[in-house]
């Protein structure tokens, strides 16, 4: 059986249809039916339990707010995210019927109005996904921990060459593998990060035992575009 997309449409941002249109066609809506709808695309496998993949981003949504850790009652700060850009290698392996778990690597820079230079950082993840149907193009869904390394501020808008200690993140999402031949693969998915309460230091001013003043807050969406060969 394979569940329609009849009467699905997307009027969003001409700059996100390449990206919501491969979702869409592997998560349908309420209206639509079920996950997961069967692709039409022609039959390929893929060899092999494992792949490699490297991944970049495409778009993102991404917010970044700080709050006054030395005085609760002052109001936040959102700040305006000029750029945004991740990029990261990821070794997946098939674990069962369909599910896949995935350890990846990535760096990230956030540039902020105003700023010369990114907030900076690495981090490390350890996901699951579940991936439906039996054709070339494939849907899955996703589950990812995120373990950020420290994060380095610049100095600028009075964020004083801060740093973070390392946190914890979670994102959630869903997109499309097409399978180009039995050996690679590409991939565009969304997900929706967030990791709240980053706690940040004056440590390149202060020292090693510089107080906790600002907390920061980052979540958003975010667009990848991956490709990868499988073994």
């Amino acid at each position: 059986p394979r569940a329609t997309q009849d009467g699905c449409c997307y009027t969003g941002p001409p700059m996100l249809r390449p990206v919501l249109g491969l979702v869409l066609l592997g998560a349908a809506t309420v209206s639509c039916g079920t996950i997961p709808p069967y692709s039409q695309v022609r039959q390929q496998d893929l060899v092999g339990k494992n792949a490699i993949k490297l991944r970049g981003s495409l778009w993102s949504s991404m917010n970044v707010r700080s709050e006054d850790a030395t005085f609760p009652k002052s109001d936040d700060v959102d700040y305006e995210v000029d750029r945004f850009s991740t990029y990261g290698i990821e070794f997946e392996r098939l674990i069962g019927n369909q599910f896949t778990v995935g350890f990846s690597y990535d760096t990230r820079d956030i540039q902020l109005d105003g700023t010369h230079s990114p907030i900076q950082g690495e981090q490390i993840s350890l996901g699951l996904r579940r991936y439906f149907g039996n054709r070339a193009l494939t849907a899955f869904v996703l589950g990812q921990l995120i373990y950020h390394q420290s994060l380095d501020f610049p100095g600028e808008l009075g964020l004083d060459l801060r740093e973070s200690d390392d946190f914890l993140g979670i994102g959630l999402g869903g997109g499309a593998n097409l399978a180009i031949t039995e050996h690679f693969s590409i991939e565009s998915y969304l997900t929706y990060e967030i990791s709240p309460d980053v706690d940040t230091f004056k440590r390149r001013i202060d020292g090693p035992d510089a107080p906790v003043d600002l907390r920061f807050a980052f979540s958003g969406l975010i667009a990848y575009v991956g490709i990868g060969f499988h073994f």
